[in-house]
């Protein structure tokens, strides 16, 4: 979850947030601050079952959103990126929770780079899980200037609407708000 960027966004979509996951100590106290009244597991998502969601999973209202550690995809970290860092397992691992609770949607968020790794192996292989789940997927990369930000962010965002019937276009759906 990090200091909490993808839930400020979505709360301020109007979306009710009900469990975060941190692993980080420091990065897990600043999300607590941020979002006092959200359920926070301090833990490695590897550690992470289906039993930690009992209660909270409403799969027709539920949507998982997550930004696994970019480290092992970024250009940033070359020397030790790909699916060879000891985090890059944590796309996995998210992509497990998406195929095991199927909630009604879910977006995912990394840097760019993750759709080269392996020669888009990787990133073909994440699609075709989530399509095998039932999902019709869509993806974009994004840079925050063109949404006001002072800064030059590329973000690969991929979203997935379970029970879809149709294909549909995120290019479409940002238009309103660049």
């Amino acid at each position: 979850s990090g200091p909490g960027g993808l839930s400020l966004g979505f709360r301020e979509a109007g979306f009710a947030l009900t469990l975060a996951v941190e692993k980080d100590k420091n990065a897990a106290e600043t999300y607590k601050n941020n979002f006092p009244s959200v359920s926070l597991i301090r833990d490695d998502v590897s550690n992470l079952r289906l039993g930690s969601f009992i209660g909270r999973i409403k799969n027709n209202k539920t949507v998982i959103v997550g930004g696994p550690p970019c480290q092992p995809f970024s250009k940033a970290n070359q020397q030790n990126g790909g699916s060879h860092h000891p985090y890059a397992s944590c796309v996995d691992y998210y992509a497990q929770l998406v195929g095991n609770i199927k909630p009604v949607a879910f977006v995912f968020e990394n840097v760019p780079t993750f759709m080269s790794i392996d020669e888009g192996r990787s990133f073909s292989g994440f699609i075709e899980y989530f399509e095998e789940q039932g999902y019709k997927t869509a993806h974009i990369v994004l840079d925050a200037k063109d949404f006001g930000v002072p800064q030059v962010r590329k973000r690969l965002f991929v979203v997935g609407l379970r029970s879809c019937k149709k294909e549909f276009s995120l290019k479409e759906a940002i238009a309103p708000y660049r």
